[in-house]
């Protein structure tokens, strides 16, 4: 399995494995740095003709694994990849190959294939940004089976998606088999306060101004006084949009047709934009533009009425620039 190979070869590269782990917590272009690694190993493993078919294969084939002969599968590449390192090395390596499975499986899990098993018609594996998607950004701190601190009645039973600012899981409640929530923990000191209690406080306000809205994910709790701070959401099926755009197709302009399609779900939202004479597609193409290093045209796509205070002002305003930013992250993901 040249792939997994080329994982555990660029995890060991210049540097301990763990403390390579360590750095993709850092930024994206440690992520991206690690693919580009990854992709370069890749290629001098099989012949070119070959490569594109040869890794699409391999990732699809990891994820149809069961999780027994995963582990045993994992354990034998590690020995003949990083037969030399110590324990600690190739337990931590071993982790991150089973998070990046799992983060496959997510990735490629879409309306056509709801097991993740097959590859996204226009996802691009032996492309770094794309591949980046696939792999966890730190080691998890929880495993399956494990109860959130404070809330011990539920049990977690899926970990989502992982990063270093901290971990998503998907839970039930132990009297509960067949409805289930989402955990969101911060496990990152600095930024509990300075973005993990804003999210909360930003929720909270468009919640309480929206109501019931249809296109906004409901908190049911939360809990921040303790060492791995979490909100309690209601569980929505269906993967992420950076997900979903990595199958959509190549063309630019067909990207923006559809991602203008989405964002207008999030536009429909009643508000008063920044602009007097703002269409969606305006509102989305400022945006777009906003978070380029040239940026000169306005920040956000959605702002709060008038009535609100200005608090509530300045965080409406913060929702409505990421709204920006996802629709800028869905033209060029995977294009």
């Amino acid at each position: 399995m040249e792939y997994v190979g080329a994982i555990l070869g660029a995890l060991a590269f210049g540097a301990p494995v763990v403390e390579n782990i360590g750095k993709l917590a850092q930024g994206s272009r440690h992520v991206i740095d690690l693919a580009d690694r990854v992709i370069g190993i890749f290629r001098r493993r099989v012949p070119q003709a070959q490569q594109s078919a040869a890794i699409a294969a391999q990732m699809t084939s990891l994820v149809a694994l069961p999780p027994e002969k995963q582990s045993q599968f994992i354990d034998r590449i590690i020995e003949n990849e990083l037969a030399d390192k110590p324990p600690e090395e190739k337990a931590a390596a071993k982790e991150f190959v089973a998070l990046t499975i799992a983060k496959i499986q997510a990735t490629f899990t879409r309306p056509e294939d709801p097991t993740g098993q097959t590859v996204p018609q226009r996802f691009n594996p032996l492309k770094a940004v794309n591949l980046a998607i696939t792999f966890p950004t730190r080691l998890s701190r929880f495993k399956v089976g494990d109860r959130p601190p404070g809330a011990e009645d539920y049990i977690l039973v899926e970990q989502l998606a992982i990063g270093g600012f901290g971990e998503v899981w998907k839970a039930r409640h132990e009297e509960m088999q067949y409805t289930f929530f989402v955990f969101k923990f911060c496990l990152d000191p600095e930024s509990q306060q300075a973005i993990f209690a804003n999210e909360l406080e930003t929720i909270e306000i468009v919640q309480s101004k929206l109501k019931n809205n249809p296109h906004i994910v409901k908190l049911i709790s939360c809990k921040l006084k303790c060492d791995a701070p979490w909100l309690l959401y209601e569980h929505i099926p269906g993967g992420t949009l950076l997900e979903l755009a990595a199958s959509w197709p190549a063309e630019i302009s067909a990207r923006t047709a559809i991602a203008i399609e989405q964002m207008k779900i999030l536009i429909s939202i009643p508000a008063t934009p920044t602009r007097k004479s703002s269409t969606p597609v305006q509102l989305l193409q400022d945006s777009a533009r906003s978070v380029t290093p040239t940026a000169s045209a306005p920040r956000y796509i959605w702002y709060a009425p008038r009535s609100w205070s200005g608090r509530q002002h300045r965080l409406a305003a913060r929702f409505g620039k990421s709204l920006g930013k996802s629709y800028f992250l869905s033209l060029t993901i995977g294009s």
